[in-house]
């Protein structure tokens, strides 16, 4: 069983990591610098890792596997050369 407060963090981690992941791949904007970035991550990675049962289908860590690029949002940067 995962306490509520954990339950609680890990929502709100997930919910932020997609958040500033979609605005870096999709819209080429930052609002965060990718080492607060990395350490949001990692405190997500942490608490899957602790509680596996937590793990959602849209976690960040399942890849990019969420809702946006199944419903064919663009995928990362294009180059321009």
């Amino acid at each position: 069983m995962v306490p509520k407060d954990i339950r609680a963090r890990y929502d709100k981690l997930k919910k932020s990591v997609n958040y500033y992941r979609t605005l870096y791949h999709v819209y080429d904007r930052e609002e965060i610098s990718q080492a607060a970035l990395d350490s949001l991550k990692h405190e997500l990675s942490e608490i899957e890792k602790q509680y596996p049962a937590i793990i959602a289908p849209d976690s960040p860590r399942r890849g990019e596997t969420s809702a946006r690029i199944q419903k064919g949002a663009p995928r990362g940067r294009a180059v321009v050369v």
